[in-house]
């Protein structure tokens, strides 16, 4: 699926769930429109995915490599669900589930991702998953922020350093905590012990 030739443009405005099979599609833009639950798995898709309007809620697993939300609230990733996000993205995503980014960082720079943002040297790693696990708290912290993350090194025996990481959270899932007295824990079981 491509722009025809001549300047003319094609466009999908797409009401339920894609699978893309392996296609490449290089057309002009995506439009997913209209409530409810949706699955969006095109990884192959070049075109832009807009999420202009109604309120969309993605359930499943959903890849997206790239993606421009014109509306003024972005999609609601649904518990148990997940999205492989674009670099970049939007803080105008919600979650329930895991928004997730796997990123090439052998040559070093700053990152952002939903709700966080890092620095790697160059070197450091091949590739760098950070994912962002939303309005859920680790299992034996119950009264923790309702917001945390997993970070996997590619190669995981790799053994460079993130410069920094910048985490964030919304009102909402800071619960009955306050911000003076929170910390950061360190875990390698998924927060179990």
């Amino acid at each position: 699926i491509r722009n025809a030739a001549n300047n003319w443009r094609f466009f999908l405005n797409l009401q339920g769930s894609v699978t893309n099979r392996g296609v490449t599609w290089s057309n002009t833009r995506n439009y997913l429109n209209g409530d409810g639950m949706h699955t969006w798995d095109a990884p192959n898709v070049t075109a832009p995915m807009e999420i202009n309007g109604g309120k969309i809620t993605l359930g499943g697993d959903n890849v997206m490599s790239r993606f421009d939300i014109s509306a003024d609230n972005g999609p609601h990733v649904a518990s148990g669900a997940s999205l492989l996000a674009p670099p970049g993205s939007t803080d105008r995503i919600t979650s329930d589930g895991r928004v997730f980014l796997l990123e090439d960082v052998s040559e070093g720079g700053s990152f952002g991702l939903y709700h966080s943002d890092f620095r790697v040297a160059a070197g450091a790693f091949d590739s760098l998953e950070v994912s962002h696990h939303g309005n859920q708290a680790p299992g034996s912290f119950s009264n923790a922020v309702r917001s945390h993350w997993t970070i996997r090194r590619v190669p995981e025996i790799a053994s460079g350093t993130i410069e920094w990481m910048t985490f964030g959270y919304t009102d909402s899932e800071l619960g009955n905590n306050l911000e003076a007295d929170l910390h950061v824990n360190h875990s390698e079981d998924e927060g179990l012990t």
